[in-house]
C-alpha cells in the first residue's frame, strides 16, 4: 500500500536541541502532523518516516527507494544539513525523477524551511553541495516557494517551540495542505476512462508538462493543445504522463482515441460509445455524427455530475487524439463541432508541424513541441533501466559518466537512447563505456540492430520501435525541394546550417522551385516553415542558422550509402 507522505530529512536536524526535549524536531513535527490529521479525519495516514542510521548505498537503496516510489507526496525538511548530506539529496533526485507518477502534478512536494536555506550570501556554502543548491533553484523559486512552511525563526529553541500560538497555526495550515493534496492524489485513482498505462520509466519532460497544465488548465476555453515533433521523440508519452499526473483535474474521464488517417470529428468521438456503454438504441440507421454527438452529450453529463464533488466545482473531461495525420481533422469546420465549454478539454499529438494546420493560431490551436531529451534526462533513463534503477556502487561514477556520453552521442533522441537503455538493462553484464565504444565504432544507425534482440523489442513502448521506419515515413511527405533542401543540410555540421545557403543550392538544382508569378507569395518561407514544423530542421544560435538532429544526419547518411543519390555527384 502506498504511503500518503514521505518525511525527507537530515539526521543532523532531528537532533534534540535543547536540554529535556524528549524528541527532535523532525520526529516532533510528524507528531503534529499525525495528531492534526486526527483532529478531522478518522482515516488513516502512512507515513514514511526512517529513522535509523544508513550505513551503506545498499541498506539506502533497500530501506528506502521503494518507499520513495510509493509515496504520494514528499515533505522535505530543508536546511544546509540537508543540502549537504549525500542521501538527502538521492532521496530528492529519486522522487523528483518520479513526480509525474504520483498524481499530483507539481504539487507534491512540501517544502518546510529550518534553518535558511543554502543561496542566500549570508552562507558560504561548500562546492560539493553549491551546484546542487543552484540546480534546485528554479524549484525553490517556482513551484515549491508559495506554499513553503517556515519555521526558521523557532527552530533554535526546540521542540517547546510547537507550543507556540504562530507555530500552532503554520502546522495546522501545514496540516490542511497536506490533506487537500492526499485527497486529491486519492480522487485521481478512481477517474474513469481508457488511458493507457503510463510507462514506468518516463523521466523529465519537465518544461513540456508544465505548458500542457498551463495550456489546458489556464488557456482559453475550447482552444486545443496540439504536441507535435518527430516519430519517436515520445508526444503519446508526454500527454499520457500529463493526463496521469494532473487526473484530479479531469474526474468527468480521460479518453483516449486513436486519431490516424481520420478526417472527422464527430465520427471519431463516436468511438468511444463502447467505453462510455452508450447502447446503440436508435437503431441501424444512426449516423457516425450522430454517435458522436451522443459521446459529448454522455462526456458533459459526466461532468456536470462530477461537479458537485470536485472541490473547485469545475470538473471536466479530457479527450487526447493520438497521432492525427490528416490536417482536415482540425480544421475549422470540424474544430466547430467540438463544444467550446471549460468541461471539455483536447490534446492532440501529431507529427505534422503548425504550418499544416489551417485552424487559427490564436482561438483554435496552440502547440507544443517535443524535441530531444536533455542530456541528463536521457543519462537518467539509460540508468533507471538496470535491474535495480541504478548503477552498481562499485562502478556507478564510471558509468553514469559513459551514460552522458552515450546520451550526447545520441542526441537525446527518445527512440534511440530508449533502445540502449533497455539493451543495457537486459545485459547488466555489458556496462555503459564498452557500449558506447561499440556505438562508436558501428555508427549511429547501429542502434536500430539493438531491436534484432527480441527481449529489446518486446519492452519498447513506441509504436514504430525502429528508428530508421519513423524517420522514413516523414521523408516520404516531403516535397523535392524539402527534400533536396534537407539533403543538403545533411552535409553540414548539424548545428550551423545556413538558410539562405541552402536556398542558393535547392534553386540551383530545382530551377522553378521558388518561382511565382506576380501577387502570389514567395514559396520558401513555407518550405522553411514547413521543415521546421516537422522538427526535421529547428533554430539555432542564430535566426538564419538552423540544427539538424545527428540521428536525422546519420540516417541520411546511411541511405545515401544504401544506393541514394549522391550529393557529392550533384553541383555545389
Amino acid at each position: 500500500m502506498p504511503y500518503e507522505l514521505f518525511i525527507s530529512y537530515s539526521r543532523k536536524d532531528n537532533v534534540p536541541q535543547k536540554p529535556g526535549d524528549a524528541t527532535g524536531w523532525v520526529m516532533a513535527l510528524r507528531d503534529e502532523i499525525l495528531a492534526d490529521h486526527r483532529r478531522f479525519s478518522t482515516e488513516p495516514l502512512r507515513i514514511f518516516f526512517d529513522t535509523e542510521e544508513i550505513e551503506s548505498m545498499d541498506d539506502w537503496r533497500h530501506r528506502i527507494l521503494d518507499a520513495l516510489r510509493h509515496s504520494r507526496i514528499l515533505l522535505v525538511c530543508l536546511s544546509p544539513d540537508y543540502f549537504r548530506s549525500e542521501y538527502c539529496r538521492m532521496e530528492w533526485e529519486e522522487y523528483l525523477k518520479r513526480q509525474v507518477h504520483a498524481l499530483m502534478g507539481h504539487d507534491s512536494i512540501a517544502p518546510v524551511y529550518f534553518v535558511e536555506a543554502p543561496g542566500s550570501d549570508e552562507h558560504g556554502n561548500a562546492a560539493a553541495f553549491a551546484k546542487w543548491v543552484a540546480e534546485i533553484k528554479p524549484w525553490l523559486d517556482g513551484v515549491m516557494r508559495p506554499n513553503f512552511t517556515d519555521l526558521r525563526p523557532w527552530f533554535p529553541r526546540g521542540v517547546e517551540a510547537l507550543h507556540d500560538a504562530a507555530v500552532r497555526e503554520k502546522l495546522a495550515a501545514l496540516g490542511t495542505s497536506l490533506w487537500e493534496r492526499i485527497q486529491r492524489a486519492r480522487r485521481a485513482t478512481s477517474v474513469p476512462g481508457n488511458l493507457h498505462r503510463l510507462n514506468p520509466h518516463f523521466i523529465g519532460r519537465d518544461t513540456e508538462l508544465r505548458q500542457l497544465h498551463e495550456n489546458l488548465a489556464l488557456g482559453a476555453v475550447g482552444v486545443v493543445t496540439t504536441v507535435h515533433g518527430l516519430g519517436g521523440q515520445g508526444k503519446t508519452e508526454l500527454a499520457t504522463a500529463y493526463t496521469h499526473g494532473w487526473a484530479d483535474s479531469y474526474p468527468a474521464g480521460l479518453w483516449v482515441l486513436s486519431a490516424e488517417n481520420k478526417t472527422e470529428i464527430l465520427p471519431l468521438l463516436g468511438e468511444l460509445c463502447s467505453e462510455l456503454q452508450i447502447h446503440l438504441t436508435t437503431g441501424p440507421d444512426e449516423s457516425a455524427d450522430q454517435r458522436g454527438r451522443r459521446v459529448l452529450t454522455e462526456l458533459k453529463r459526466r461532468a456536470l455530475e462530477a461537479a458537485p464533488r470536485d472541490p473547485d466545482k469545475g470538473a471536466a473531461c479530457l479527450v487526447i487524439l493520438d497521432n492525427v495525420s490528416e490536417p482536415l481533422l482540425l480544421a475549422e469546420p470540424q474544430l466547430a463541432q467540438i463544444p467550446r465549454e471549460d468541461w471539455l478539454r483536447v490534446v492532440v499529438t501529431t507529427r505534422e508541424g503548425p504550418e499544416r494546420f489551417p485552424a487559427s493560431r490564436q482561438k483554435s490551436l496552440t502547440f507544443i513541441a517535443v524535441d530531444a531529451l536533455t542530456e541528463d534526462d536521457a543519462a537518467r533513463l539509460i540508468e533507471d533501466n538496470q535491474p535495480d534503477g541504478h548503477w552498481p556502487a562499485a562502478t556507478a561514477a564510471a558509468d553514469t559518466a559513459a551514460a552522458r556520453e552515450i546520451a550526447r552521442e545520441l542526441g537525446g533522441f527518445t527512440l534511440a537512447v530508449e533502445s540502449v537503455a533497455i539493451y543495457l538493462g537486459l545485459h547488466p553484464d555489458i556496462r555503459p563505456a564498452d557500449y558506447l565504444a561499440r556505438l562508436r565504432a558501428e555508427g549511429l544507425p547501429s542502434v536500430d540492430a539493438l531491436l534484432a534482440d527480441a527481449d529489446v523489442a518486446a519492452q519498447m513502448q513506441h509504436r514504430e520501435k525502429q528508428l530508421c521506419l519513423v524517420l522514413d515515413q516523414t521523408l516520404a511527405r516531403l516535397t523535392p525541394p524539402e527534400r533536396t533542401a534537407l539533403d543538403y543540410a545533411a552535409l553540414l555540421p548539424p548545428d550551423s546550417i545556413p538558410w539562405p545557403w541552402l536556398r542558393t543550392l535547392v534553386e540551383k538544382e530545382i530551377p522553378d522551385a521558388f518561382a511565382a508569378p506576380p501577387g502570389y507569395p514567395d514559396s520558401w518561407p513555407a518550405l522553411r516553415r514547413r521543415l521546421e514544423g516537422l522538427r526535421l530542421l529547428t533554430p539555432g544560435d542564430h535566426p538564419e542558422i538552423a540544427r539538424l538532429h545527428r540521428m536525422v544526419a546519420a540516417h541520411m547518411f546511411g541511405l545515401r550509402c544504401e544506393g541514394s543519390e549522391s550529393l557529392s555527384s550533384r553541383s555545389i
